[in-house]
């Protein structure tokens, strides 16, 4: 959970002023390929299923640890139906 915690303000560090809870390209912004997003394309996206996986696996709640897993799945896959960004996996 801490290692969650720990990449999404990295992630958000990174970005700074271009950060935004709403995905979107503001004027000005550059791609960021250095840190967690030489590794990852979305890496504030993957701390939350980070998290969420400690909350789970903290509470020792397989409930927890499942919802966990639908919400990432969801959340990568869900986009691709309504015609939104595809994922190269």
């Amino acid at each position: 959970m801490v290692l969650g915690i720990l990449l999404r303000q990295w992630s958000i560090v990174l970005l700074g002023r271009f950060f935004s809870s709403i995905v979107a390209i503001q004027e000005g912004q550059k791609v960021v390929d250095s840190g967690p997003y030489r590794l990852v394309r979305h890496p504030a996206y993957a701390a939350v299923f980070l998290i969420l996986m400690g909350q789970g696996l903290a509470l020792q709640s397989w409930g927890g640890y499942s919802f966990a897993c639908a919400d990432i799945w969801s959340s990568l896959l869900l986009p691709d139906l309504r015609g939104g960004e595809s994922h190269d996996f």
